[in-house]
């Protein structure tokens, strides 16, 4: 007669936690927890660190959006209203005045007559003259709006013309130098990075030509490091190498011979 032995393990905390599989119930997996990637929180922290700025002699912090803006201010100022501002300050310093006062004088001189000739009409103390100057600065602040909703509204469509313009000429020059460069034989290929700049320098060629050899140089720095490493791998190893005839004789020493 057979002898049933029945084996009983001890219970241990780790073994209350494990679900057995047993007969008419479902294995049951436990969930895995992903660990979060340190690099997204190093990636907020960045994006959300204020920038320092020196402005009048003080250091003022402001956010990574606001940095961006006021850079693209700069830029803006440094391609077209410093030349504006220049040509103020020539003309304000010849008549003897700052460019602040210079062009307060132009905004009211226009204003001054008008009110003169208003108070040679209806008097000094007249309420019509203060009504018909407000009256006037409203007429001329609608005109203005307007002058730049108009221009703005233009300079957008002549930005709009120049860009179709400009992808128009870039779809000739692809055209004509897609069999230099079979690696793009079709226009999806080309990289954004050589559109742009060829969108913005008007030749095709010259800004594929150019990041094909960024490219190559790229590839001939990673092969440089990596041969480079490679050699001095391999000095690493050899000068960890036992010399055999000193393996020679500990072996003999142990062994007594």
């Amino acid at each position: 007669m057979e002898e049933n032995i029945v084996t009983t393990e001890a219970t241990t905390p780790e073994s209350e936690a494990t679900t057995t599989a047993t007969e008419g119930t479902e294995e049951t997996t436990p969930t895995e927890t992903t660990a979060a990637d340190p690099t997204e929180g190093a990636a907020i922290e960045a994006a959300e660190e204020p920038f320092t700025l020196r402005y009048k002699h003080e250091d003022i912090s402001v956010s990574r959006d606001e940095a961006k803006r006021l850079a693209q201010l700069g830029k803006h100022y440094e391609e077209s209203d410093k030349k504006l501002l220049d040509d103020l300050d020539y003309i304000a310093t010849l008549k003897g005045k700052s460019v602040k006062d210079f062009v307060r004088e132009l905004v009211e001189g226009d204003e001054s007559d008008y009110r003169e000739e208003l108070v040679a009409q209806f008097g000094e103390d007249s309420d019509v003259v203060k009504d018909m100057l407000e009256l006037r600065r409203q007429k001329n602040r609608k005109a203005y709006d307007e002058a730049v909703t108009n221009r703005n509204a233009a300079e957008k469509q002549a930005e709009e013309e120049a860009q179709k313009s400009a992808t128009a000429k870039l779809a000739e020059q692809y055209e004509a130098v897609r069999e230099l460069f079979p690696d793009y034989d079709t226009v999806d290929k080309v990289p954004d990075a050589v559109i742009k700049a060829a969108l913005k320098s008007g030749d095709l060629e010259k800004e594929l030509l150019r990041f094909e050899l960024s490219e190559r140089n790229k590839t001939d720095a990673a092969r440089a490091t990596s041969e480079k490493n490679r050699k001095e791998n391999v000095g690493s190893v050899a000068s960890d190498k036992v010399d055999d005839g000193l393996l020679s004789v500990f072996a003999r020493g142990v062994m007594g011979a």
